[in-house]
């Protein structure tokens, strides 16, 4: 059980996250200690790998927002181009939908509590994509233990796709909501 709570507590298990190599370590442990013949195979294994991750203002960092990526679609990860994604930050909920006339040129928030979530959008960035916006970012203001992570990112109404395509979606912590009617950049 200490051993398996140590290596849950390496994070990610994704490919070439710091907690897949301690799994791989408790799965040798444990294959040894039974007495059993360890034979290994070495694959090569293309994943994503973000190299900057940040929301400017004025060409600096937003104090107090963190920002994460979800996972690519289908092993196509999403790039900003090397002077970032810009464009003013919208709440988009459902007042938005009904009120403004164009999303084109922008960068949406979704306000992740339930009752926030646009009822005929949701979770499905596809929709946010049609909608005009250069990228989504999901945020809830009491933080990231509270999303809805099963309705977020799984399931096949969510932030990940299968379609091979590059476009940017982003949870980021609460703070990024104080800054909706800002131009941001997303590198």
């Amino acid at each position: 059980q200490q051993a398996v709570a140590t290596v849950l507590d390496k994070g990610s298990r994704f490919v070439g996250q710091p907690g897949v190599y301690a799994v791989e370590d408790l799965i040798r442990q444990r294959y040894r200690a039974a007495g059993l013949d360890i034979l290994e195979q070495e694959n090569y294994c293309a994943a994503p790998r973000t190299l900057r991750r940040e929301i400017l203002v004025d060409g600096q960092a937003i104090p107090g927002v963190e920002v994460y990526p979800f996972m690519p679609n289908n092993l196509q990860p999403m790039n900003t181009p090397e002077e970032g994604l810009s464009g003013p930050l919208v709440l988009v909920d459902d007042d938005a939908l009904l009120e403004r006339p164009s999303f084109m040129g922008c960068i949406g928030v979704v306000d992740a509590r339930d009752d926030r979530v646009p009822r005929q959008i949701g979770f499905l960035w596809a929709r946010y994509a049609r909608l005009g916006l250069k990228a989504i970012i999901v945020a809830h203001p009491e933080g990231f233990e509270s999303m809805a992570w099963e309705r977020i990112a799984g399931g096949e109404e969510c932030m990940v796709s299968q379609l091979p395509v590059n476009y940017v979606r982003l949870a980021a912590s609460p703070a990024i909501l104080d800054h909706v009617g800002k131009t941001i950049t997303l590198h």
